[in-house]
């Protein structure tokens, strides 16, 4: 069909309230090591390699006690709630190790051995799966995970979605951004607010093994991003919507991407309030047809 030519959508344009490249350390973050209160020094290792965060671990040194290795940072300039969407890129170090490596999702402001509560989100290497936990005085209880549809690379994208209440996890390969090889979803209100942080954690069955991997590229937003969907209804008829949560976006169209001026669609019937616009005999086989959403306050 010729409209799929002509037609291209894009994601709304929206300010990050975190991000962070590593190009200039772990400054803004707070470390989470709570097997050195065992130790009495630090435990794990975090150091910046390459423009990124590496985060390690040896074996625990009481994982029966004190549990398995594990170690993350936390961000403690933003606490999120409601709504938000956050990202990191993964690589793993050796995939044969059985840990779990992800984000942590409404930490506390003091992460001390055996006092935190909130959700992790991780991938498993080794398992090849993804797995949403409740978190409780550091003890995971498994409340979503789905098998990858195809083997991973040793580089991933972790992407969570949070909706008062409902996660939605999307675990992407670096080589296919577009494509997500894994997504789960879980709804649970038992914690509403708190800090987001990364995170190593053994995996292994008596708590023994060791941990490592690196996060890279990290970005957080307090208000997650509508996704415009596009529908077909014939030759030269389509519906493009977004949302119904996404109150505060109108839809606006180019006919060049370059071009500093979007104009708003006001022309094409509004199908439903907030959220969805029909077009009519738009079709132009010579120029292309651009779609976004921009912010407004109201």
């Amino acid at each position: 069909m010729k409209l799929h030519r002509l037609i291209y959508l894009f994601l709304c344009q929206s300010v990050f309230a975190q991000s962070d490249d590593f190009s200039e350390g772990v400054g803004k973050w707070f470390r989470f090591d709570p097997l050195s209160e065992l130790v009495g020094d630090a435990f794990a290792s975090v150091t910046v390699e390459d423009g990124a965060c590496r985060i390690s671990a040896v074996q625990s040194p009481a994982p029966s006690m004190a549990g398995p290795a594990r170690a993350g940072l936390f961000r403690h300039d933003v606490a999120y709630a409601d709504q938000f969407f956050v990202s990191v890129d993964l690589k793993v170090v050796d995939p044969h190790l059985k840990q779990a490596i992800g984000l942590f999702i409404f930490g506390p402001v003091d992460p001390a051995l055996g006092a935190i509560d909130g959700y992790s989100v991780s991938f498993q290497p080794a398992d090849q799966d993804l797995v949403i936990n409740r978190i409780t005085a550091e003890a995971p209880t498994r409340i979503a995970a789905a098998d990858l549809a195809v083997e991973s690379s040793d580089e991933v994208r972790l992407v969570v979605l949070y909706n008062e209440g409902v996660f939605t996890a999307l675990l992407f390969d670096q080589e296919d951004l577009r494509n997500p090889i894994c997504q789960v979803s879980a709804e649970d209100h038992t914690y509403q607010s708190g800090y987001l942080g990364l995170f190593v954690f053994s995996d292994t069955d008596d708590g023994s093994g060791q941990v490592d991997a690196v996060f890279d590229n990290y970005v957080a937003n307090g208000m997650q991003a509508p996704v415009l969907d596009l529908q077909f209804q014939g030759e030269d008829e389509f519906t493009v919507s977004w949302p119904d949560w996404a109150v505060h976006y109108e839809l606006v169209s180019s006919r060049d991407l370059s071009s500093q001026a979007w104009d708003l669609q006001l022309g094409a019937e509004r199908v439903k309030e907030a959220a969805s616009f029909r077009f009519c005999n738009e079709v132009d086989e010579e120029v292309s047809r651009f779609f976004r959403l921009e912010r407004v306050e109201f």
